[in-house]
């Protein structure tokens, strides 16, 4: 539990407690003018850009510690107008100095670490010299869970927000903001402070296809808001890995029986969990991995995702009765046995082995056939999809339902525990299996959630929660102020939500457009309510919710955006606003294109087509505006390209009356070789773009890009088509989207007939390939089309131009 002691006038202040921060500066403010506080009990660290202090660090710091002096040394100077000296505590060091870390001084002082929980971190400010100190991993080594421990550096970020007001809004310098101080005079603090949570997890903020947040400039807005673990847990849906299909042949009995059957696996297959040589073989498994890694961690032993579960007799006597208005059985009872029984089989034989497993979907609900309980090695990992992924919960019902399954699994659960959710976000990670669709969620410009946030937060510390795995999203022009609350909640779940919006509001627009905009967020979040009254808001979004939602109070959303943008700012200010305008005008030109706001609807933020093709391009220092919002290749689709490049290279496709197969069968794909340096233009004669919106993606073989953008009659496509090299123009398939479009250069047409690529009798100097399909070739051998292809969306190709009849 974390613990929080004070001494004199500061007390702990939290980020969200914005009136106590305001009320406690005005304070100080006071009784330093007055001369209530002596000056003996102040320690003046800055005055007038003028400091006598020197910051110390062990010599042997750990990266986290020198990282972290290196924020502190900016953000004081960035504050008071002083460079710090940085010094190593082995150099001789008179007062007055900060001491971060496990320094020398620091022990001569007694500032020990050796009692604080991982994580945890002490600031002292006594007899005018400045500690902070915390438990440290040193490079290269875990805490006993595997994680790792970075007391110093969360104490040091936490007294820069706390005592110099620094905040990092958003990843890069656009995020970054620290109060001014001509004067930075602290009476003496004591305070100690550790996390809640052993594993605060915030994933795919700078990607939506990967979990693992790479960029340096996220990694650096996580650090410095303390995100990290001490306990290394692996969770992940593990089925297929640790049981592959190639045992198929060799173990079919170990595959789900499907009707009468034991068909070969398929997607995301599942197993037959009551064959006791299966388990034993996936405790097996288990234990040959935990011992192998250096690293402490667990096994996951969580089902693969979605149905199919084995209907072998067995198997559906531990099925559960389907719950009230729902088609389906439970699967908790079969679930929690082969995680018992796993779990036994690996206590025998690796006792200090840890694993962890899901509850969700089908096994969310407490099982009905077998014992509720967990076994000692085993960390449970609750996931209530169905009930809160999106914003399912403003859905009053499914708090309902929340509370009952928290409540049910929190009587058994054990000291730790973790929770999985994507609170307050479209599930952009769901999209990938279609990237098509990844365009979804572009401009929508959603709630933060503070309601929700609130309500999940306040559950998780009531049933004892220890970790929490929440997804972010890499949308930072949208969801910045969203990543920023639940990351301050991952940190210390009792702050308020709606406080922390406020603080990070203020601090990004200034207090007239940070409160303008809190009534913005508000009204939004009001609308969501009011939506969700009588139907639930899933995780995709949809034409209802642009058309039900979004459409009637776009106008009076503008309105109080616009307020907001009015209102007196710096320049950094605006442009961190700008960002929620850029959104803003996707949204609505979305809204016009579906029919949702009137062809004639036009406001200061109405934009053409062409201007939101700029606008999806936008970048800022440390990410993309519409990050992803133009992509359309599925990443098996990028390592089949690699094939095809080869045939090209290979010639094999110069070759009259050559067949080679073409691996991919991809409906939207058009394939061009150029065999001679050739100026290839896409001319778009007609084009629909609706809630979704029609783009074309250009790539080389080798996987440069060309060109990525949206469709629009008025703006041709034109690029240099360089000898020996083949292109892949791709349409990404989009529900409500149409278009026409000309191809000119000089092509040859080649005819792909079940599933093999056939080449005219001549050889031009552009090659174009459209894909086959079954009961309908596109193109054939006399459809030679003489310099000019009209591909239409639904895949007939229109001709013009001399056909030669021999060909």
């Amino acid at each position: 539990m974390p613990v929080f002691h004070t001494q004199a006038v500061f007390r702990n202040i939290r980020v969200g407690q914005l009136g106590k921060r305001r009320s406690m500066y005005i304070l100080t403010g006071f009784l330093l003018l007055t001369g209530t506080v002596s000056v003996d009990a102040q320690t003046l660290l800055a005055q007038q850009g003028r400091s006598r202090f020197r910051v110390i660090i062990p010599d042997d710091a750990p990266a986290s510690v020198r990282v972290a002096a290196q924020e502190f040394l900016r953000m004081f100077r960035e504050s008071t107008g002083v460079q710090l000296p940085l010094v190593q505590d082995r150099a001789v060091a008179n007062p007055p100095f900060i001491s971060l870390g496990n320094t020398q001084q620091a022990h001569a002082a007694g500032v020990l670490t050796d009692t604080l929980p991982d994580d945890g971190f002490r600031i002292l400010l006594r007899n005018h010299n400045l500690y902070i100190a915390g438990n440290d991993t040193d490079d290269g080594q875990t805490t006993a869970g595997g994680g790792e421990s970075a007391g110093t550096a969360n104490g040091v970020y936490t007294f820069l927000e706390d005592y110099l007001k620094a905040r990092w809004l958003m990843p890069g310098e656009l995020g970054r903001t620290v109060a001014v101080k001509e004067i930075l005079s602290l009476p003496d603090i004591d305070r100690t402070e550790a996390p809640l949570f052993v594993y605060r997890k915030l994933p795919y903020l700078n990607s939506s296809r990967t979990m693992v947040n790479s960029s340096a400039d996220v990694l650096a807005w996580q650090q410095r808001h303390k995100l990290g673990f001490s306990v290394n847990l692996w969770h992940s849906h593990n089925w297929e890995q640790t049981v592959p299909r190639s045992l198929y042949k060799q173990h079919p009995e170990w595959f789900p029986m499907i009707g009468a059957s034991r068909p070969e696996p398929g997607f995301r297959y599942k197993l037959e969990t009551t064959n006791p040589d299966l388990v034993d073989f996936f405790a097996a498994c288990a234990v040959a991995e935990l011992k192998k890694n250096k690293v402490p961690r667990t096994y996951s032993l969580s089902p693969s995702d979605s149905k199919g579960w084995s209907e072998s007799p067995e198997s559906k006597a531990l099925y559960d009765l389907p719950r009230p208005g729902e088609r389906y059985p439970g699967m908790s009872s079969l679930v929690l046995r082969f995680y018992h029984d796993v779990a036994e089989i690996v206590a025998r034989r690796y006792p200090e082995g840890k694993l962890a497993g899901y509850l969700y979907d089908d096994y969310l609900y407490p099982p009905m056939k077998t014992e509720v309980r967990f076994p000692s090695n085993f960390i449970p990992v609750i996931a209530p999809s169905s009930i809160t992924y999106g914003f399912r919960l403003y859905h009053e019902p499914n708090k309902k339902d929340w509370e009952y399954v928290m409540s049910s699994w929190a009587k058994v659960a054990p000291p730790v525990w973790i929770y999985y959710d994507i609170p307050n976000a479209f599930n952009l990670w769901k999209m990938t299996a279609d990237y098509d669709r990844l365009s979804g969620a572009v401009g929508i410009v959603t709630p933060p959630g503070a309601e929700l946030l609130n309500f999940i937060f306040r559950g998780m510390v009531k049933h004892g929660i220890r970790g929490a795995y929440l997804f972010g999203t890499p949308a930072w022009s949208n969801t910045a102020l969203a990543n920023y609350i639940m990351a301050k909640m991952l940190w210390d779940p009792r702050l308020d939500a709606y406080e922390v919006q406020r603080d990070w509001l203020c601090n990004a627009y200034g207090d007239e457009a940070g409160l303008a905009m809190e009534q913005f967020y508000l009204k939004l979040e009001d609308i969501y309510r009011h939506y969700s009254k009588d139907r639930v808001i899933t995780s995709r979004p949809n034409d209802a919710l642009f058309g039900e939602l979004y459409g009637p109070h776009y106008a009076g959303l503008e309105c109080l955006f616009l307020q907001a943008w009015k209102k007196p700012m710096t320049d950094v200010q605006q442009a961190r606003l700008n960002l929620i305008r850029d959104n803003l005008a996707v949204l609505q030109w979305r809204l016009r294109n579906a029919g949702f706001l009137p062809d004639t609807f036009s406001t200061p933020l109405s934009r053409t087509t062409a201007q939101i093709d700029t606008l999806l391009r936008e970048t800022t220092d440390a990410f993309h505006e519409f990050p992803e919002a133009l992509l359309g290749w599925k990443q098996r689709e990028v390592e089949q390209l690699k094939d095809i490049r080869f045939r090209m290279t290979d010639r094999t496709l110069a070759t009259a009356g050559n067949a080679v197969e073409l691996p991919l069968q991809n409906k939207n794909l058009v394939v061009l070789h150029a065999e001679e340096d050739r100026e290839i233009t896409l001319h778009t004669r007609r084009v629909t773009h609706g809630t979704l919106f029609a783009s074309c993606i250009i790539r080389t073989s080798t996987g440069e890009e060309v060109y990525t953008g949206l469709l629009d009659k008025k703006t041709p496509v034109t690029f240099r088509a360089v000898k020996g090299t083949t292109y892949y123009l791709y349409f990404p398939a989009r529900p409500g989207t149409s278009f026409e479009m000309d191809i000119t250069g000089t092509l040859a047409v080649t005819q792909l007939f079940r599933h093999q690529l056939l080449t005219s009798r001549h050889a031009d100097p552009v090659y174009i390939c459209l894909p086959y399909q079954q009961n309908d070739a596109i193109i054939t051998a006399q459809q030679l089309a003489g310099g000019k292809v009209r591909i239409l969306k639904d895949n007939r190709l229109a001709v013009a131009g001399p056909v030669d009849p021999q060909d």
